[in-house]
């Protein structure tokens, strides 16, 4: 009887190991870009998010910063980094100028305008991240 129940046991732990593995080719890739013109910042804004990302999904994202007329801006770059890698990006931006990032597992952009007056800012997104699940419970992550 203890036979039959071990050979059981093992068949079901196979078919689980069988169907993970089916679970873990089941990965896709998808680029998304937002694009926002000139996102106006009013005088004295302290950390404004401008785009905040939930997911676990890792990713590689493409950011490119353009700054109006006005005082200068703090733009804050976050990432899910592991170890010593999380450290924010953290650059001050003078008027007028443009500035590309590129990270890894991309998760907030936040600004400041600490001037007296009103400023802008155009912003492009463009992340490449990939969903691969792999279990029954639909964890998606990719390694």
């Amino acid at each position: 009887m203890d036979y039959k129940r071990d050979e059981w046991k093992e068949r079901e732990i196979k078919e689980e190991l069988i169907a993970l593995i089916h679970l873990k080719e089941q990965c896709s890739v998808e680029t998304h870009q937002s694009t926002i013109p000139g996102f106006t910042l009013p005088a004295n804004t302290v950390n404004l998010p401008i785009f905040e990302d939930f997911t676990k999904n890792h990713n590689k994202t493409y950011l490119q910063l353009t700054v109006g007329q006005g005082p200068p801006v703090e733009v804050i770059i976050r990432t899910r980094g592991k170890k010593d890698c999380d450290r924010p990006i953290t650059a001050t931006m003078p008027q007028t100028t443009t500035r590309a990032f590129q990270v890894e597992d991309f998760e907030s952009l936040v600004v400041s305008n600490t001037g007296g007056t009103a400023n802008s800012i155009g912003v492009t997104i463009i992340k490449t991240f990939c969903i691969c699940c792999k279990d029954k419970k639909h964890h998606c992550d990719c390694d």
